[in-house]
Order: C-alpha cells, then structure tokens, then sequence
C-alpha cells in the first residue's frame, strides 16, 4: 500500500494499474480536476488556515484575501514540483491556479455556491466509480487499496497522462506501462485464486 510519497514511478505505477482503459483515463481526466475544485470550494467555507492578502490589481482591487483552496492548492503544486518540475510547474499553472480561482470566485460571487459544489462533486464521482470502473475498468478504485496516495496523486496522474499523450517522457511511459502490466497480471491472478477458492 502506498501513501504520501516522493516516488514518481511507484506512484504513477500504482495509480495507473488501476486507470489502464482508454475511456476509463478520459472520464478521470474530467472529473478530477472537477473534484479538486470543489473539495477547495468546500474548504473556502471553513475559517482560512492563513491570514494575509495577495497582492494583485482585478478592477479596483488592489489585493485579495487569502482562502483554504489557494493554500491546499499551493501545498499540491510544491509537492508536484518536488516530485517532477516540468510537470507539477505545468500542473499549478493549468490546474491548481485554476481550481483555486474557480473556488475563490464562486465562494465570493455565487450565493449557495457550496450546493451546486456537492451536486458537481457527487456527479464527478459517480461517474468515476460507476462507467470508469464498475463498467469499463473492471476494477475497483484506487482509494479503496490507498486512499492517501489517490487523493494526493490523482489530480498529477490526469495531467501527467495528457503530457504523455502530447509525447512526454515516452523512456518513462514505458516503463511504466511494463510496471502497470505486470500489476494487472499480478492482480488477475489473485482474483482467480479467490474465485476458485469459492467455488
């Protein structure tokens, strides 16, 4: 079982032998960052962890209040960046600075923003475990093995996957596919055994 770690491999192995369907990659590649944004937006309710204001110039503002979501956000990105710099830099500039954004304005401008929040969050779940897994995986979650290590590595795996795509590190993305593979197989096999010890 794997947690809170620095090892990109292991990780990315992990993770990826339980999102080894195309379709199933696509449906996370959605709704993680939905999750993301609304577990921040969720925080944004809670009182600030910090207490100071960002300097930036929006209309007449001349700064803006720290939130929750821009914190968690910003612990997220150094731990990427830790982890792989192109990557994780690539991830809190598309992703965490996003997601943040996007729970700070709707905390600020949409009254009951944290109701359309759950509705969004439950939808993005859903479809994760039900088509993505129940339907086209064929295999359970990752969180149900580590649940630690999917919600701290989830949001990096979607992204690292659209970089991989794009040809990124195409020496590490087979590696990782060997490791995936032989996970699966590892994995089947002891389905098997615990079908047949049934029987």
């Amino acid at each position: 079982m794997l947690g809170l770690d620095f090892n990109l491999s292991e990780q990315l192995v992990f993770y990826g032998s339980y999102h080894n369907n195309f379709w199933n990659k696509i449906i996370h590649i959605i709704c993680v960052p939905g999750i993301m944004a609304t577990v921040l937006l969720f925080l944004n309710y809670a009182p600030p962890l910090l207490n100071f204001e960002l300097p930036v110039h929006i209309g007449n503002k001349h700064s803006i209040p720290t939130d929750n979501g821009m914190v968690v956000a910003l612990v997220y990105s150094l731990y990427y960046m830790t982890m792989e710099p192109v990557a994780g830099l690539t991830w809190a500039l598309s992703h965490g600075l996003l997601c943040a954004a996007a729970a700070h304005a709707a905390r600020a401008t949409v009254e009951g923003a944290w109701m359309y929040g759950i509705a969004l969050h439950v939808l993005c779940w859903y479809l994760q475990i039900h088509p993505g897994h129940a339907v086209l995986e064929k295999r359970k979650p990752a969180l149900l093995d580590s649940l630690a290590q999917a919600f701290a590595f989830a949001p990096l795996f979607v992204h690292m996957e659209v970089m991989f795509w794009c040809g990124y590190r195409p020496q590490l993305v087979a590696h990782i596919q060997q490791g995936v593979d032989a996970n699966i197989a590892k994995m089947n096999l002891e389905t098997g055994k615990r079908v047949c010890k049934k029987d």
